[in-house]
């Protein structure tokens, strides 16, 4: 329970402690390997199986990227990724108190999923995603 007065306004706020229990469980694995001496490869993969309440939600998330090697000055490094968050940040501001509250997937609150896609320059740490 938060209580705050002052001449001005008067605020009076309860949080209870609802918790949600969750388990998650990861496998990851991935290789690098060279096809051509310009080329290189790192292929992997991400599963992911999470549980709560009475929901299992699984996730398969390839892994990939590639770097050309063109000359000594240039090269390209081209990669994806699929990723899947299970927790979500929830934030509320006020004017004397602000707080932060992680919270899991749930039958209402479904898991995000994204894809990433980068390409750029290995030797220079540049890249567009």
């Amino acid at each position: 329970t938060y209580s705050s007065q002052s001449d001005v306004q008067s605020i009076d706020r309860k949080i209870e402690n609802n918790e949600i229990q969750s388990d998650e469980f990861n496998f990851y694995m991935e290789d690098d390997f060279a096809l051509f001496d310009r080329l290189k490869m790192n292929i992997g993969l991400h599963s992911s199986v999470f549980l709560v309440q009475n929901s299992v939600y699984y996730s398969i998330e390839p892994r990939f990227s590639a770097a050309v090697i063109f000359n000594k000055n240039i090269s390209a490094k081209l990669g994806y990724s699929a990723m899947t968050q299970y927790l979500h940040l929830l934030t509320s501001s006020g004017i004397t108190q602000s707080k932060d509250l992680w919270v899991p997937s749930t039958d209402l609150i479904k898991p995000q999923k994204s894809d990433q896609f980068s390409l750029g320059d290995p030797r220079r740490s540049r890249c567009l995603s």
